[in-house]
């Protein structure tokens, strides 16, 4: 009986205990929370300043709303220095054609990329073609080899030099493709430095 009263009395004194050592642990975290990382980051750049020469970084907070934001440079490039020419006495732009040059016509121009890029199209469709029909009639060769395995067995010889003969034309080919289409590739990226637009590339 005694130990009965004696847990009546505490439990329910140690648990009020209990629950009030945490209500204050809860108070004194919220009275005194660390900041957050994004306001220390903030703190941190406002204490920096101006002062440094670093390039100007843009966050959300100072990303300007209603405007434009040029994070490519100036618009107006700055003009070529002018060097004058030795034997005539002129003044040339470093940039600048020769006088007796003619100035390239730019349909001209878009049209010989056009068809050096469209001919070599044509090169990678006709391979690509010769190298399905080659693939075709292995796979035919195949199906012919489940059907009667006994052509296989009667001329082994023949039926192997064959299939060696397919594989290295395959393989031929395939090669041939790979290089044609990286051939296709350097036009392409030499027409667009050539200044001709990627949609009349395709």
């Amino acid at each position: 009986m005694k130990h009965s009263v004696l847990v009546s009395v505490l439990l329910p004194a140690m648990v009020l205990a209990i629950c009030q050592a945490a209500a204050a642990t809860v108070q004194q975290t919220q009275d005194g929370e660390p900041p957050s990382l994004a306001d220390a980051v903030r703190k941190l750049q406002q204490n920096k300043g101006a002062s440094t020469n670093a390039p100007h970084s843009y966050t959300n907070d100072n990303l300007p709303r209603h405007t434009v934001v040029n994070v490519a440079g100036s618009s107006t490039p700055e003009p070529a220095p002018e060097k004058v020419s030795a034997k005539e006495g002129k003044k040339e732009s470093p940039g600048a054609a020769p006088a007796d040059a003619k100035p390239a016509d730019p349909t001209k121009l878009v049209e010989e990329w056009t068809t050096k890029i469209g001919d070599q199209k044509k090169q990678i469709a006709a391979l690509e073609h010769e190298l399905d029909l080659l693939q075709r009639e292995y796979q035919l060769r195949v199906a012919e080899l489940y059907w009667d395995a006994g052509n296989r067995l009667r001329d082994d010889k023949k039926w192997a030099e064959d299939e060696q003969k397919q594989k290295d034309d395959v393989a031929e080919k395939t090669a041939k493709l790979d290089s044609l289409r990286q051939k296709l590739e350097e036009l392409l990226e030499g027409a667009r430095k050539a200044g001709v637009p990627s949609r009349l590339l395709e």
